[in-house]
């Protein structure tokens, strides 16, 4: 392989991890906002607006 394959070979590795590894992130930080157990915490968070102090 000629060093130019050779950088393009890792270049096409890294972009598809670092791919992988943000669809990794995006459904952990969206599966982690949906979970049942926090829609109390999201809906106080979603009236503070509209409550008065």
């Amino acid at each position: 392989m000629t060093p130019s394959a050779t950088l393009e070979y890792i270049g096409s590795i890294a972009r598809t991890v670092g791919m992988v590894y943000a669809v990794v992130v995006f459904v952990t930080a969206v599966a982690f906002a949906m979970w049942p157990s926090r829609k109390a915490d999201y809906e106080a968070m979603g009236r503070l607006p509209l409550d008065e102090e």
